[in-house]
């Protein structure tokens, strides 16, 4: 009975160690694709620490790249010393690129520190992460 339990444990762990690869089968490629390539996350809006004066909405604009395919992208851009709404979503992607381009209008306040995450997987779970804040002062 402990060598059945032992096999059924090596069988769960060799099935577990199994699914953490990072090689998959592209059809257009016709073999096995390694992919060890972390998504690019490039931010255009808003500016990292950057100081916004007198505005009242800012345009929130990035795109998220894979060398084969993103699965999500998650955007999170809230108040974080006022009470206010953000934006906070989730999107499954089937591409290589992703883009967010809209605006976002500021709650009321004098000045206002916004925290931003923006978090890329791809379809063997490689993950990119780039997190910051901006200001923006009446």
């Amino acid at each position: 009975f402990a060598t059945m339990r032992r096999g059924k444990y090596l069988l769960l762990l060799f099935g577990l160690w199994a699914g953490c690869s990072d090689t998959f089968k592209l059809p257009e490629y016709g073999s096995d694709i390694e992919d060890n390539e972390d998504p690019i996350i490039t931010v255009v809006s808003p500016e990292e620490n950057f100081t916004y004066n007198g505005l009242t909405q800012i345009p929130v604009n990035l795109t998220v790249t894979d060398n084969f395919e993103l699965e999500a992208v998650q955007l999170q851009l809230n108040p974080s010393n006022v009470v206010g709404d953000g934006i906070s979503f989730t999107r499954t992607v089937s591409d290589s690129i992703f883009s967010i381009d809209t605006v976002y209008t500021f709650p009321a306040g004098d000045s206002i520190v916004f925290d931003v995450l923006v978090v890329a997987n791809d379809v063997v779970n490689n993950t990119a992460f780039k997190s910051f804040s901006f200001t923006a002062v009446k």
